[in-house]
């Protein structure tokens, strides 16, 4: 998603059941883990890749970032014009 959507404060819920009204703009990449139990015999681990909105100086990383994968969320805010659009 765009910067400034809201991606890292799903991230920082779902992690650590905290929110911030402070805006802090991810630089780069922030790996956020964790482990959910669903019964004693089984549990979710969770790596979470929280990359930066920035267009420009992320676009050629944003590949290789997504390599590998098992899922992605596509985080956008649905009161600005063309926000999905852009990518």
């Amino acid at each position: 998603g765009d910067f400034k959507v809201g991606k890292t404060s799903l991230i920082k819920r779902f992690v650590e059941n905290n929110f911030s009204e402070t805006y802090i703009s991810t630089i780069g990449v922030e790996i956020s883990k964790k482990s959910v139990v669903m019964d004693e015999d089984t549990s979710i681990n969770f790596v979470l890749w929280d990359i930066g909105g920035q267009i420009g100086s992320m676009a050629p990383y944003r590949q290789r970032f997504y390599e590998g994968a098992s899922a992605a969320f596509i985080v956008i805010d649905r009161t600005r014009p063309n926000n999905l659009a852009k990518r």
